[in-house]
């Protein structure tokens, strides 16, 4: 928040408590919401008690909740309400200010709905008879005008920013899904999200696994020393086909139940196998080819989606959510490679995405691609137009 300057004669009534406190939440003290003050979840509604806030200032040339040391501002924004104003704008920053989110604006629509209102009227000269302050100085009235007229410009700021900026989401919580001795790799969620396919060594040798998100209860679902990558779940849930590689050092495909049983190889000289939404067909890495080759769900009709540029590689196809594009890895010369979206009937490519550095793994693509770099490992997104 900007500070404002003191007039003469005035002290700083607007400096925030500065410095760090054992036991002080961080942040501009003066400026935020009870809920923020007591260390509760925060949502929207927070950032306009902060915008309330700031209106006040600029109306009435003081905070409203100020105090000597954090604990009374604390005390002052938790249990006091603010002085009332000589002003048009109280209705709406009172609202602004109200203890409870429940009875703020929910939304800085809301507001802006308000703030229109109150600027029609003062166009048309309908806030004559409004409250304004009763025998104000030269200063008190520039101080009232600029604040009206600050609040005009502040609804542009809660239209281009309040409206426009990225829903909250709730604070993400960790659960330990294994506690195995050695390495677990690549987890898969099934289609129900409550259960989660991954590769561990546990035992000596490489296996598929799967294991109940809630309970955590494990089943192995295979059982020979083959190395094993990506498994992916079928669209019903009843299969995981996965990479294996075979005695000669080549990738296949396998599939096997996903409570157990036989498991059975559908492909050879593939890898990356990705289902399609309605589960009848299975994009994957033709390793004889190096293109993007899909197949029906059990090997069987496979042809060519891609033909690789010299010396490229196509890899990691995944589905979008309508069926009808897929995304893949085009690996070039040196750690890089492109996300390229190509027509899954015709085969015809629809353009780079963006270039990535050492893609390792393509986890999903409907509206939104994501993918994970290997250095440094990390999560990212983008729209499938390519924009970050």
């Amino acid at each position: 928040m900007a500070k404002r300057l003191a007039e003469p004669g005035e002290t700083g009534l607007t400096q925030s408590i500065a410095g760090t406190e054992t036991g002080v939440i961080m942040g501009t003290v003066s400026y935020m919401s009870p809920e923020q003050a007591l260390g509760q979840p925060v949502d929207a509604r927070s950032d306009l008690f902060s915008f309330g806030v700031a209106l006040y200032e600029a109306a009435a040339g003081r905070l409203p909740f100020a105090g000597a040391t954090t604990t009374a501002v604390f005390d002052n924004i938790l249990h006091q309400p603010p002085e009332p104003l000589a002003s048009v704008l109280e209705p709406i920053i009172l609202k602004l200010l109200e203890k409870d989110p429940n009875d703020r604006y929910q939304s800085a629509r809301e507001v802006l709905v308000d703030l229109r209102r109150l600027k029609r009227a003062w166009d048309t000269g309908k806030l004559a008879s409004a409250r304004r302050p009763v025998a104000a100085s030269p200063r008190r009235h520039w101080r009232w005008a600029a604040a009206l007229v600050l609040t005009f410009a502040a609804g542009a700021v809660v239209e281009r920013y309040l409206l426009n900026r990225p829903v909250a989401r709730p604070a993400m919580r960790f659960t330990a899904v294994t506690n195995f001795a050695g390495v677990e790799s690549h987890p898969t969620f099934s289609p129900d999200g409550g259960s989660v396919a991954f590769v561990s060594d546990r035992g000596g040798q490489s296996d598929l696994w799967v294991s109940l998100v809630s309970a955590g209860s494990l089943v192995r679902i295979t059982n020979d020393p083959n190395l094993k990558t990506r498994p992916r779940w079928s669209p019903d849930g009843a299969r995981i086909a996965y990479g294996r590689l075979n005695g000669s050092g080549l990738w296949d495909i396998w599939v096997v139940p996903a409570l157990g049983g036989t498991p059975r190889r559908i492909l050879p000289e593939a890898t990356d196998p990705a289902w399609s939404p309605e589960g009848r067909r299975l994009a994957y890495a033709n390793r004889a080819t190096n293109g993007i080759w899909m197949s029906d769900a059990i090997g069987g009709n496979a042809r060519a989606v891609t033909q690789p540029e010299a010396g490229l590689l196509h890899a990691q196809p995944a589905f979008s959510r309508d069926g009808r594009q897929i995304a893949f890895v085009r690996r070039m010369t040196g750690p890089y490679g492109e996300l390229v979206l190509v027509d899954a009937h015709v085969g015809r490519q629809l353009g780079p995405v963006q270039l990535v550095l050492r893609v390792d793994n393509l986890l999903q693509y409907h509206n939104v691609l994501v993918e994970r770099e290997i250095q440094p490992l990390r999560q990212w997104s983008l729209a499938s137009s390519g924009v970050l």
